[in-house]
């Protein structure tokens, strides 16, 4: 009873592999046969929106088949291509079509396609059919799946299924590393050039009417070394800049037998200081870049410990007066209102060198 049972189920294998080993087609058959059925059921469906009254022909789009290999997918759509042109009743749309349907609507036509995504890329072609699908492995064989849909209503008037030899793909297989390589550094390619494009019209709308000059206003804390305490102020790019440095007035007592009071240096005389500039922005980089040129004068007032009072100079102006000239850079970011910060380098009249440091926020109206 066990070896009935046994051989039973041998017949049973070889007969599922022998049904199998019958539905399994070589490729150019599988294309075949897709084409012959697909018109078939195109024609027998009789639908009037699929019909061309122009062209008395039946506008069909055949989209690239989502497998492994690209190659493979334009062999299928080569041929099947070919069928279609040899049937009267069909007018396949030319390939570049296709193609430049796929860069207008931004769509990768080799991954897998639904029924909407045909039905957009059929319409922006002029088909009334829309045919695609895909060829996957399926055990050991590959399985071509094809379907044809009405472009106007989405009925879907032909569905294949045809089992392809794995030895019929192998060859597509050893091709494909090396289509994935050069499709990967067109990819590459494209982007670059989209990039590139999308870079240009950035720096042309960036640069668009162009002007040295601009709305900047700004304002801000200033820093400079003698002068600690400070703010800019600026408008339509015309700014103003003031530092102070107010001294200690603490008493000091004179010791002649050390330089120094407790922790602090000995210390006889003291600066007042009020430096100013004004200048203007010029535009580098519109709404991100500025130059900021200007001048204005350093003020200096020396006070001097005499017997623990601080005395001022003698004289009809005790404030000394110095000329300024600074340029600098003033970097934003290119949104509405701002942060920013500006360094500038400062001359003084009687050789010295300084800088200024500011930090604020600033908006330049002129590109809003």
């Amino acid at each position: 009873m066990l070896a009935k049972k046994y051989l039973l189920a041998f017949v049973l294998f070889f007969f599922t592999i022998s049904l199998s080993a019958q539905n399994v087609e070589t490729l150019d058959n599988a294309i075949k046969t897709v084409a012959e059925r697909s018109s078939e059921q195109i024609i027998l469906r009789n639908i009037p929106e699929t019909f061309d009254f122009t062209t008395k022909t039946i506008t069909v789009a055949i989209l690239d088949f989502d497998c492994s290999s690209k190659t493979l997918s334009e062999y299928i759509v080569s041929d099947l291509t070919k069928y279609f042109l040899r049937n009267m009743k069909f007018t396949p749309v030319e390939r570049q079509k296709l193609e430049n349907a796929r860069r207008e609507l931004k769509f990768n036509m080799s991954s897998e396609v639904d029924d909407n995504s045909a039905q957009r890329i059929g319409k922006f072609v002029g088909a009334k059919v829309v045919i695609f699908g895909s060829v996957k492995p399926f055990g050991k064989m590959y399985r071509m799946e094809a379907r044809a849909i009405a472009v106007e209503k989405g009925i879907i008037l032909a569905q294949e299924n045809v089992n392809i030899r794995e030895k019929d793909i192998k060859p597509f297989k050893a091709q494909m590393l090396a289509n994935d390589k050069d499709e990967k550094k067109r990819r590459e390619a494209e982007e670059k050039i989209r990039k590139t494009e999308e870079n240009k019209r950035k720096a042309e709308k960036l640069f668009k009417d162009y002007s040295f000059f601009n709305g900047l206003l700004q304002l801000g804390y200033t820093y400079s070394p003698d002068a600690q305490l400070g703010f800019s102020y600026g408008v339509f790019g015309v700014y103003t800049s003031w530092n102070f440095a107010v001294p200690d007035w603490g008493p000091y007592g004179r010791d002649p037998s050390s330089p120094y009071i407790g922790t602090e240096p000995y210390i006889e005389q003291n600066y007042e200081i009020i430096d100013w500039t004004v200048g203007y922005d010029i535009t580098i980089i519109p709404n991100i870049l500025y130059l900021p040129i200007g001048g204005g004068v350093a003020n200096v007032q020396e006070w001097r410990l005499i017997k623990n009072t601080w005395i001022p100079p003698k004289g009809s102006d005790p404030w000394k007066h110095t000329p300024i000239i600074e340029a600098g850079l003033l970097l934003k970011i290119p949104t509405g209102i701002s942060p920013y910060i500006s360094g500038t380098y400062r001359y003084k009249g009687t050789g010295e060198h300084s800088f200024s440091i500011s930090a604020g926020i600033c908006f330049d109206n002129y590109y809003f």
